[in-house]
């Protein structure tokens, strides 16, 4: 397992650690060569988790416990989560489960 691989390691510090440069030079090259900033991946990869978490719980038919998400997907808080969830698909959670829900499982 190389120093990159470890998820409580900050990608850009481990980087540029290993190839003398500094933390904005990777910074700069990231946002240039990906087209987002390690930031902006982040809050994205941190969002579908916790899609996958609802969906997970939807499945099993477990209520959704909001605060468990937000410990489990490493959000700060729950408004962290919301404002997010408004960001990526301009939905609350709340309403992004009520609508999952409608979709998925319509009443014939």
């Amino acid at each position: 397992m190389t120093a990159t691989d470890n998820p409580n390691l900050d990608k850009i510090k481990s980087v540029a650690a290993l190839h003398n440069h500094t933390e904005r030079n990777i910074q700069l090259y990231h946002k240039k060569y990906l087209g987002y900033s390690a930031k902006e991946i982040n809050r994205y990869e941190r969002f579908l988790n916790a899609v996958k978490f609802i969906q997970h719980n939807i499945t099993l038919k477990n209520k959704v416990d909001w605060f468990e998400i937000v410990d489990k997907c490493g959000y700060y808080d729950q408004s962290q989560l919301i404002r997010d969830f408004k960001y990526y698909i301009d939905l609350s959670p709340t309403k992004y489960l009520e609508f999952q829900q409608a979709i998925c499982n319509p009443k014939s």
